[in-house]
């Protein structure tokens, strides 16, 4: 229930947000705004607990907002979702807000993973063939994992490119137990 939650209120945040013209804008600040709430392990207890009362919430809410230096419908929307006890979804609700905005800005996440770390040029290079083969503007998310020995698997939404060493001797072991 959650998910269907979250994906209607950040449907809702961004229409509104594109109509106003400021759904880029809305998007970095929501962004700061659950990492700071997310990273603080008061401020994350004290949001996601149904024993504090919506009012302690708001007040607090009120003092982050301001120290944030956050306004408008943006503020309006974080109000909105203490009153309504949505709070605790926050995290869920800005991870589909970024998934509406990426599909509208034709741009996507490629989660690249690989043996050793990439040199900058490279990741350059990657970007820009990725970026040819999916047609979107491709934003990077490298992580390393020594198991892989060499290549790389790359994810792009629902779709793996899987060119790593450890696939291809898998691939190459059932070849010849197939004969």
């Amino acid at each position: 229930m959650s998910s269907v939650v979250s994906r209607r209120y950040a449907r809702a945040l961004i229409d509104l947000a594109m109509q106003e013209g400021i759904a880029d804008q809305v998007e970095k600040h929501f962004g700061r705004t659950v990492k700071t709430i997310i990273e603080n392990r008061k401020l994350k207890n004290f949001f996601f607990n149904p024993a504090f009362n919506g009012e302690d919430k708001r007040k607090l809410l009120d003092m982050v907002i301001d120290e944030i230096r956050i306004s408008g419908l943006l503020k309006r929307f974080l109000i909105l979702l203490i009153e309504k006890d949505r709070f605790p979804w926050i995290r869920e609700i800005y991870k589909e807000y970024v998934h509406f905005a990426d599909e509208i800005h034709n741009r996507a996440e490629a989660e690249v993973t690989t043996a050793l770390p990439l040199k900058e040029e490279d990741k350059k290079s990657l970007q820009a063939k990725l970026e040819a083969l999916s047609g979107k503007r491709i934003y990077l998310k490298v992580k390393e994992d020594p198991t892989l020995i060499g290549g790389a698997v790359t994810r792009i939404g629902s779709v793996v490119y899987d060119g790593s060493i450890r696939s291809s001797m898998i691939k190459l072991k059932e070849q010849i137990v197939k004969g």
